[in-house]
């Protein structure tokens, strides 16, 4: 009788052995300007790299004033997405909001800043170095704050591994449930 549910135990068994990677979410790695990056040139294009494979994905840039960036192109190619801009960013700070569906087809999503400060024209008069040195001490402050959001976003992610962790450990009871209801099945045959 235990002959005939070998095969159903392997089974079991091997899809409970590697459960890593099937409930494993692609989390934000990195990206290109990085969070809380400050860019000496033009900014043309986004790019966000995952730590797994992923599906699809989004990206939305929005300036400091909330306006929303015009994006000409999103690009998925496993595991990065790259948005190309419509035109280069001018200088200020900006908000890339994403979302992708992970290879395992769960949803996560983040944000992060950066910021452009890129040379402009040598014609510069005193106000214009006073308001970049004011930016710059506006950048700083802001610096602060998205290290402050980084830790935020961090948390968020952690959340969603623990969940994953659950679903692991519901998986594996689940398994020893299985394989007991066998054995007890076996002996009551005999």
């Amino acid at each position: 009788m235990l002959k005939r549910f070998t095969p159903i135990l392997a089974i079991f068994i091997l899809m409970f052995a590697l459960p890593g990677k099937a409930f494993a979410h692609s989390h934000y790695e990195s990206s290109t300007p990085g969070d809380g990056e400050v860019m000496q040139e033009p900014v043309n294009e986004i790019s966000i790299t995952f730590d797994g494979g992923i599906e699809e994905g989004n990206v939305e840039v929005t300036g400091e004033n909330g306006e929303t960036i015009s994006v000409r192109d999103i690009e998925v190619e496993s595991p990065e997405i790259t948005a190309t801009l419509e035109e280069p960013l001018e200088n200020g700070e900006y908000t890339v909001s994403w979302h992708q569906i992970s290879a395992d087809t769960h949803t996560v999503e983040g944000d992060f800043t950066f910021s452009v400060d890129a040379a402009e024209d040598e014609g510069a008069t005193p106000e214009d170095e006073a308001e970049a040195e004011s930016e710059a001490a506006t950048e700083e402050q802001q610096e602060e704050a998205s290290d402050e959001q980084t830790g935020a976003v961090e948390t968020e992610q952690t959340e969603e591994n623990e969940s994953g962790s659950a679903m692991l450990w519901i998986s594996i009871i689940a398994a020893i449930a299985f394989i007991a209801v066998l054995v007890a099945y076996a002996k009551k045959r005999k």
